[in-house]
Parts: structure tokens; sequence; C-alpha cells
């Protein structure tokens, strides 16, 4: 992930991204990195990432980013923690603010218990 930073400053205008971890063991993304890749690329529609353990939060950081999101992919190995409250104070206000979000798709060890999620076309947990 760390081999993306030079070319941050050429995402203005990227629409879609998708990268894969290559390593068998699951990558850390770094939060500052997972930062600057959103204030980087305020266009995007599509964002695919599998094999990266994600920041902590990672739907409250995302909550005023990526307006125009339509597809959002992110497939991993790692345990999440998915509670009602963490659902109901990260998850639900992002997807309030991205009403273009059309396709959802968490892959994950996790469980979910929260089916308030009508509007999406598909979505996976």
């Amino acid at each position: 992930m760390e081999t993306i930073k030079p070319f941050l400053s050429s995402f203005s205008k990227l629409k879609k991204l998708s990268i894969d971890a290559l390593n068998r063991d699951e990558q850390k993304m770094d939060p500052e990195l997972f930062d600057s890749l959103m204030m980087a690329s305020p266009r995007l529609l599509s964002l695919h990432l599998t094999g990266f353990s994600l920041p902590e939060n990672v739907f409250g950081r995302m909550n005023h980013h990526w307006k125009y999101l339509q597809s959002l992919i992110l497939k991993s190995t790692f345990s999440m923690i998915v509670t009602e409250s963490m659902l109901e104070q990260e998850l639900v206000p992002f997807l309030e603010n991205h009403r273009n979000l059309r396709n959802l798709n968490l892959t994950c060890q996790s469980r979910i218990f929260y089916n308030n999620l009508k509007d999406l076309h598909s979505f996976e947990l």
C-alpha cells in the first residue's frame, strides 16, 4: 500500500480503485495513508480493497468523503467486531451520507445482527 503514496497527487479525477494485498498474511492499512487516499480521490465511484485490515472506525472515517461512491467492496480474512451500536454510530450514518451507494460487500469474519439496509441493491457481510 505504501507504493501508492507517490501517486496520490494524481488521484483527484480517479473514479475506480482496486487494490489487492499480494501477501497471504493480513496487511494492516496505515490509517494516515487511508485518510490521505480519501482526501486525494474525492470523485471515487468504486473502491475494492482485498486482504487489508482496515483502520478502526473505517465507516466513521469515510462518512464525509467519497460522496459519489456507488460500489464499496472490502474483503478480508480479519475478524471484525460488528455490534448494533457500531452499525448505528458508523455504518448507518455512512449509508445516509452516501445515497449513491448501491453495492456494499463486506467480507470478513464477523456477525451482524442489524437489518436496516433496505436501500442497497446488494449487501453482503
